[in-house]
């Protein structure tokens, strides 16, 4: 099949070469053009088949390919013939989704700080050490201990009023990113403990905030003072100010998208097992642009630009595996965007609660479409706050009886998870006083999860769909 002329500029990440699963012969070809004078005489272009082609795919030697100015090359793939793959360790069934399936914890408000140990703290004090000491039956196949932390796009750069060049914010050298300042320990906190806890056989992800409700002053300076953003709460401290993209605008989801591209670059070749994007809730209606809220299908519609340029780049972890990224709380019931959009750019689903029974996010879960990741760490883990069963209420060992409201506990989550979603991931925001304490996870994990006493009556979490 031939794809459409592109035009590249330096540092630009395009899919330019692409299939489907079809099983004839064909030769697949772009043209592509460097067209600014700003390349220099060495530009080169790359191509990198994706994880799901790997050793069927030759590039013929076209990587690093040297290129005029303005004259068109046509780059040629020859595939021979091409059989559905199979899919490789780590890829949703039916999809080209990379998942890594995990059971473990997250903090609840915690973001990344100077220091050194923030990481290895986290796995403490969340409980995650604590779980895989005593629940490790669980901890078998490729059903891996993890933690997500979570850091911000302004937390990354140094200078928040620079606005950079494209080439630049995608650059993972580019001089204003914390990691290449050498007195910021950025790059030590995750290149560093990443190694640490792959050492102890936890897995390590980065939630990483654009903007609220996920956290506060996640954004760099420059892109409010363009007017590409705006704050929810005006009048409060810096800190306390709750930014939102205006991904309603041309060119402003590429901003975020750009420096993602950076971030992966960097960190994914350390085994990063995942990026979740954080929420982009609309907040007050108050405060939000009227632009923005007369025409909300179409600012939720434009996340699908994060979603396509990310899986145009796909990085490459030390392993040889794929990145793993998810949505979290993707807003699939407006006009212009579903479910078949995360699908089609490989990107799973994050939830910021388990909601028994309820919740359209479940629902994509329940049905197996897609890798779901729940994060347990919202209001009604937070809040104890109570949840209904059905009628017909389902086969449980909690005695619980149909319309019953009680407050979920992460045996019930489990059970839950176990019994009629196939959750794939599943993380605990294990906090002091609340129902989701480590000892109860741990009864839970032993209880439903792989391996569990009861895992024969109500199922295995994480069952999934990947192999």
């Amino acid at each position: 099949m031939a794809i459409d002329p592109l035009t590249l500029t330096p540092g630009a990440v395009d899919a330019a070469l692409s299939r489907g699963s079809s099983t004839a012969d064909f030769t697949t070809f772009a043209t592509v053009t460097l067209d600014s004078a700003d390349a220099g005489p060495d530009a080169t272009v790359e191509f990198r088949p994706s994880a799901v082609d790997s050793g069927v795919i030759s590039l013929d030697n076209k990587n690093g390919l040297p290129f005029t100015l303005g004259v068109p090359q046509t780059l040629t793939l020859n595939a021979g013939v091409v059989t559905p793959p199979t899919p490789l360790n780590g890829l949703y069934l039916g999809t080209n989704i990379r998942h890594q399936k995990i059971i473990g914890t997250r903090a609840a408000y915690a973001l990344w700080n100077s220091s050194p140990d923030f990481a290895s703290n986290q796995i403490t004090s969340t409980g995650l050490q604590y779980i895989v000491d005593n629940a490790p039956g669980a901890f078998t196949g490729n059903v891996d201990p993890g933690i997500v932390l979570k850091m911000s796009w302004r937390t990354c750069v140094i200078n928040k009023n620079l606005k950079p060049t494209q080439a630049q914010a995608r650059d993972p050298n580019w001089s204003n990113y914390q990691w290449n300042n050498a007195d910021s320990s950025i790059a030590d906190w995750l290149t560093n403990q990443i190694a640490d806890a792959n050492a102890l056989g936890i897995q390590l992800g980065v939630m990483l905030a654009d903007q609220a409700t996920s956290a506060n002053n996640t954004i760099p300076e420059w892109v409010l003072d363009e007017g590409s953003a705006w704050i929810e709460n005006p009048g409060v401290a810096d800190w306390e100010r709750m930014t939102h993209l205006r991904q309603d605008l041309p060119g402003v989801m590429m901003y975020y998208a750009d420096f993602v591209i950076a971030f992966m670059s960097k960190f994914a070749p350390e085994n990063l097992w995942g990026i979740i994007f954080a929420e982009y809730a609309l907040g007050n209606i108050a405060t939000r642009p009227a632009a923005v809220q007369n025409n909300r299908d179409f600012f939720h519609a434009q996340r699908k630009i994060l979603w396509d340029t990310t899986n145009r780049f796909m990085p490459i972890r030390e392993d040889g595996s794929q990145l793993a990224l998810y949505q979290t709380n993707p807003s699939l019931d407006g006009a212009g965007v579903d479910q078949s959009d995360l699908i089609s750019n490989d990107v799973g689903v994050s939830q910021s609660d388990v909601r028994l029974f309820v919740s359209n996010e479940f629902i994509v879960a329940s049905e197996g479409i897609m890798p779901t990741v729940a994060n347990n760490d919202s209001r009604y883990a937070r809040n104890d706050w109570g949840q209904t069963w059905p009628d017909p209420v389902p086969l449980n060992p909690f005695g619980i009886t149909a319309g019953q409201t009680v407050t979920a506990t992460p045996q019930h989550i489990m059970y839950n998870a176990a019994y009629r979603v196939p959750l794939d991931s599943i993380l605990f925001t294990v906090e002091a006083g609340t129902v989701q304490n480590k000892e109860d996870v741990v009864d839970a994990v032993n209880k439903f999860g792989p391996g569990g006493t009861l895992a024969g009556t109500y199922g295995t979490t994480p069952t999934g769909g990947t192999v």
